[in-house]
């Protein structure tokens, strides 16, 4: 019968597999296809996307191939903006003297 535990399970054993505090800071970087990551190129974007998004930031990719034709994908991480103030639109004021 399963019993149940106080607290959190530790994950000790478990390594990150990326290093998205580092990718995400800010600059850009060029992550190659089987050496920086393996799984597909568009699954790896998702995750960057997920992952930047987890951090309260907006990445930008894109797919490209490297002088030794790799798969590379190009990321950068930024701050997502914060909206201002509405900006007013102009008013549609009628004709005051239509034409007949």
């Amino acid at each position: 019968m399963a019993t149940r535990v106080e607290g959190m399970i530790e994950d000790h054993d478990r390594k990150k597999k990326y290093d998205w505090d580092a990718w995400l800071d800010g600059g850009k970087w060029l992550l190659v296809h089987g050496v920086d990551f393996e799984v597909s190129p568009g699954s790896f974007r998702m995750q960057v996307y997920q992952a930047a998004g987890n951090r309260g930031l907006k990445a930008r990719t894109q797919r490209m191939l490297d002088d030794k034709n790799r798969v590379v994908i190009a990321i950068q991480a930024r701050p997502k903006t914060v909206p201002g103030p509405a900006t007013p639109r102009a008013e549609v004021v009628a004709d005051q003297n239509p034409t007949p």
